[in-house]
Order: C-alpha cells, then sequence, then structure tokens
C-alpha cells in the first residue's frame, strides 16, 4: 500500500510538472508561429496542447489506479494507468492527423515565413531547453515508478525535442529559400507525433491485453522448476496483470510419479516460496492430480 502511495504522489507530481510546463510552451508557441506564420511552429504548439491535456489524463489515471480494492473490483484499479496511456496515445495521434492536414494545405498553397523579431528564435530555442529537461526528469522519475504512462511522457519529450530543433532549422531555411519547406517539416512534424503516439498505444494495448513475461524471467522460473526432482518440467505460465506491482503469475508444473503427492505438494508450496523471494510478483505454483 505504501508502494503505490508513492507511485500516486510521484504520478501526480508528474502530471502537474508536465501540465505547467506545456501549458506555457503552448501560450507562446503558438504565438511565435502566427507572428512568423509558420505552420510547423502552430503544429508544435498544438502538440504541446495535448500533452498538456494528456497530463491531466495521467494526474487523473494516477488517481483512480491507487483507489484501494472494493467489492466490485477485488484487485483494484491499477489498469487505468494502462487506460489512461492508451487514451494520451489516442490524443496524440489525433493531433498529428490534424496537422497532417493543416501542413498538405500550406503545401498546396505554401505562403512566406517571417521572422520580425528574435522573440521568435528565442521561445524555440527555450522550448528545446525544456523539453529535454522534462524528458530527463520524466526519465528519473520512471526508474522509480516504473510507469508506461511515464514512460509514454519521455518519449513525447524526445520526441518534442527533437521536434522543436527540426523547426527552428526550418526557420533559418526559410529566410534563404522559396521553397515550401515549413510545409513539408510540419509534414515530417505530424508524422513523428504520429508514430510516437501508435507506438505509446501499442504498448498500452499490450499491457491492456495481457502480455507474457520476458524470456529471462521463464528461464529462471524452468531452472528453479528443472532443480526439483519432484517435478519433471513446467507445462504453462501464464500472468494476469492487474496494474502495476499488481500481478500474479500462475506456474503449472508436471509432478514426477516416483515421488508421492504429499512430497509433491510440500515442494511445490516450497517453490511458491522462493518464487515470491525472487520475484516482485505473487506466484501461485499448481500441479494437476489427473496427470499424476
Amino acid at each position: 500500500m505504501a508502494l503505490d502511495s508513492v507511485r500516486q504522489k510521484l504520478g501526480r507530481q508528474s502530471g502537474i510538472v508536465i501540465l505547467v510546463s506545456n501549458g506555457v510552451l503552448f501560450v507562446f508557441k503558438y504565438f511565435a508561429g502566427v507572428l512568423s506564420n509558420s505552420i510547423s511552429i502552430q503544429a508544435d504548439a498544438i502538440n504541446n496542447l495535448t500533452d498538456s491535456v494528456s497530463a491531466i489524463l495521467t494526474i487523473i489515471g494516477f488517481q483512480v489506479a491507487a483507489k484501494p480494492k472494493d467489492q466490485k473490483h477485488p484487485h483494484g484499479y491499477g489498469r487505468m494507468e494502462y487506460i489512461s496511456g492508451l487514451a494520451i496515445a489516442c490524443m496524440i495521434i489525433a493531433a498529428g492527423i490534424l496537422f497532417v492536414k493543416s501542413s498538405i494545405e500550406r503545401l498546396v498553397k505554401p505562403e512566406p515565413i517571417v521572422i520580425e523579431s528574435i522573440f521568435v528564435i528565442l521561445v524555440t530555442s527555450i522550448a528545446i531547453f525544456v523539453k529535454s529537461a522534462l524528458a530527463f526528469y520524466s526519465y528519473k522519475l520512471n526508474k522509480i515508478v516504473c510507469s508506461a504512462t511515464i514512460k509514454a511522457t519521455l518519449m513525447d519529450c524526445l520526441f518534442d525535442a527533437a521536434v522543436t530543433l527540426l523547426t527552428l532549422i526550418t526557420l533559418g531555411f526559410s529566410q534563404i529559400t522559396k521553397a515550401p519547406i515549413d510545409a513539408v517539416i510540419g509534414l515530417a512534424v505530424s508524422a513523428l507525433i504520429i508514430y510516437n503516439g501508435f507506438i505509446s498505444a501499442k504498448e498500452n494495448v499490450g499491457l491492456l491485453l495481457g502480455n507474457s513475461l520476458d524470456i529471462k524471467t521463464q528461464q529462471q522460473i524452468e531452472a528453479v522448476v528443472d532443480d526439483c526432482r519432484e517435478f519433471t518440467g513446467v507445462t504453462s505460465i501464464i500472468v494476469n496483470d492487474f496494474g502495476p506491482n499488481n500481478q500474479i503469475v500462475v506456474v503449472e508444473i508436471s509432478p514426477n510419479q516416483d515421488f508421492s503427492m504429499t512430497d509433491i505438494q510440500k515442494s511445490a508450496d516450497a517453490l511458491s516460496l522462493k518464487f515470491e523471494e525472487m520475484f516482485d510478483f505473487k506466484v501461485i505454483v499448481y500441479w494437476s492430480s489427473k496427470k499424476y
């Protein structure tokens, strides 16, 4: 319970930091985009706006996920983190698609990019630094809580920093050529946003559907079982994921008929205890008497 409380606190803290930072970046970037008539800067700004909304979903997700178990949901609300992560990914994809349309329109009807003030350059430069700092913050935080939602935020911040750098380069080239570079970069920015959204969505959908154990962990379980003479090996490993820090792994093992049922059950109980010492998830070991 203490661990869940820490996750909720740090998750909420992450959401607030991302919300405020992206809210401020959106205001300044969008103004800079309108001032310079740059579709790529405006696309980048709207991306920050969606990040702010995503941060609200992050806060809500961690808040709901931390609710205690009840009669209706005996395994708790941990999967809400995965749902909020998927919602964030869908918003990222939607924002990218929106600016694909805007970039194509600008490609068909090019308009000049105007830099009349150092303000535009200053805003984009500061935005790169802020997004890089947020990525580092999310990385350090995710090492503590290991959250798919915060990982999605980390990847989004890295993409945003790269995208804003690309936009800054575009501003420079737009002053020396009449080619519709802004529209092309706008398409590239949109493509990166959509790609980032799909990667995040894939991970969260996988968590909701249920992933298998990683190969290394499976091999560790099989090696321990193989060392027990009472069993001939592992029949199946089933993972029940009810949210972060709330996984139940069911290991079915084949009994060795050279041993009594009492010895086999004692060994199975001992394996359960050993696995729970080895891993940070609950392990249930069982064997079928029908195979005995």
